[in-house]
Parts: structure tokens; C-alpha cells; sequence
């Protein structure tokens, strides 16, 4: 009998010991995680970051499904901070885990969501006759992410085209309509990228004839309250 207690009492003192060690370590495989930003628009570049407390041997960062990090600890290393960057440009809502990989069912999970960015607006400028007409839009979106550019004039014909400066803007080729009336042409920026395709397409009315009147600045003034 009073062996069995010693017993229970030594295995006591072991379990307590190891209570110990583990609370000095700030407890097992834990870890938190934050992401910056959280929201914005593509490409949006997203640090994740935090710490281990206990002692993890290694973490993976699963960045959404698109990359996955990992970083490994020292035996003695306990509190040991993290990190790793990348860029999304697929919109979307993303949920970051960092996953022990022994204990893959507990992650520590962020989200983050990227947007589209905003629809580009288009003009509609006549150029050489009453039925020739060109579409334009601030130089700007020019400086997106896309792979190629499609017009669809609305009357049956389209083309792939890059865009071209045209005065204070870039603009289509430009394109004669058959006969009068009224067209809905479109745009396309077509995105391709290592995770993902899609496409952002905008409109606009062309009325033949003379769909439009381009609009000239003379001012720097008047240049810059196109992009205000």
C-alpha cells in the first residue's frame, strides 16, 4: 500500500515538473498570427507575422493556397518570431493559416481580402470622319497588372489591341462603324497570372454619327483636374 502511494506521489512530482517546463515555455504548440494589410486592391503585397509560444520545432505559413513558407526553430529557441511576404494579384478572400506541421488540424488562421481594382472609365472620341470612332481612358490603367487588351466595337467586329497614347489619354485603335446608330462597345483587360486568370471589362455608348468630341487642356491646370 504505501508503495503504491509513493508510486502515485513520484508520478505526481514527474507530471507537475513537466506542467512546469511546459508553462515556462509559455505552453505547447502555440503560435498567433497577424497579416498586414488586410484589405486592398491587387497586387496587394501581405506580410504575415507573429510568434511561437512553447516550443514548436517548425511552422508552415499557407498563404491561401498560393505559396506556402516554412521556417524551422532552434531546440532552445522558445517565443521565436516569424514572418513571410507575398504578393496576391488574384481578388479574392484568403485564409492564412500557420499550421504546426505535427498538429495540422490547429492552425492559427487570418484573412485578408483583395479587391479588383476600380473600373477604368472610358470616353468616346470621333477621329476622322463622322463614322470613326476610338475609345480612351486615363493613362493609368495602363499601369495594371493585365497581359492583353480586347475592344468588342458592338457591331460584330473585335480585336486584341495595346493601348496608345492619345493626347492626355491612351486610347483603341480606332475603328469605322458601317452606319448610324447606336453601339454598345467594351472594353476587356485580361489578367493572367501564376494562380489565376480573369477579366475586367467596361462600356460605353458610341452614337454614330459624331460619337464624340475629344476634350483638350490647354492648362496644366485643366491636365491635372482629369485625375483629382
Amino acid at each position: 500500500m504505501r508503495r503504491s502511494v509513493y508510486l502515485a506521489f513520484l508520478v505526481s512530482i514527474l507530471m507537475l515538473s513537466a506542467l512546469r517546463t511546459a508553462s515556462a515555455c509559455g505552453g505547447c504548440l502555440g503560435k498567433d498570427a497577424k497579416a498586414a494589410p488586410a484589405t486592398g486592391p491587387l497586387p496587394l503585397s501581405v506580410k504575415v507575422s507573429g510568434i511561437t509560444w512553447g516550443w514548436v520545432p517548425a511552422i508552415e505559413i499557407d498563404m491561401g493556397g498560393e505559396a506556402t513558407y516554412r521556417r524551422e526553430f532552434p531546440w532552445e529557441e522558445c517565443g521565436a518570431p516569424y514572418s513571410a511576404e507575398h504578393t496576391f494579384e488574384c481578388p479574392g478572400t484568403y485564409a492564412i493559416n500557420v499550421i504546426d506541421p505535427d498538429y495540422p488540424d490547429y492552425p492559427a488562421t487570418v484573412t485578408i481580402t483583395v479587391s479588383a481594382p476600380s473600373m477604368p472609365y472610358l470616353f468616346v472620341f470621333a477621329d476622322n470622319s463622322p463614322h470613326e470612332a476610338y475609345l480612351a481612358t486615363h493613362f493609368y490603367i495602363t499601369e495594371r497588372p493585365f497581359a492583353y487588351s480586347t475592344v468588342d466595337w458592338g457591331d460584330g467586329s473585335a480585336e486584341t489591341f495595346t493601348w496608345t497614347r492619345r493626347g492626355v489619354y491612351v486610347g483603341t485603335p480606332n475603328h469605322l462603324y458601317p452606319a448610324d446608330g447606336e453601339y454598345t462597345a467594351s472594353v476587356t483587360n485580361h489578367y493572367s497570372g501564376q494562380y489565376c486568370s480573369w477579366d475586367q471589362t467596361v462600356t460605353a455608348v458610341v452614337k454614330v454619327p459624331d460619337p464624340g468630341t475629344p476634350t483638350r487642356p490647354v492648362t496644366w491646370g485643366g491636365v491635372k483636374a482629369l485625375y483629382r
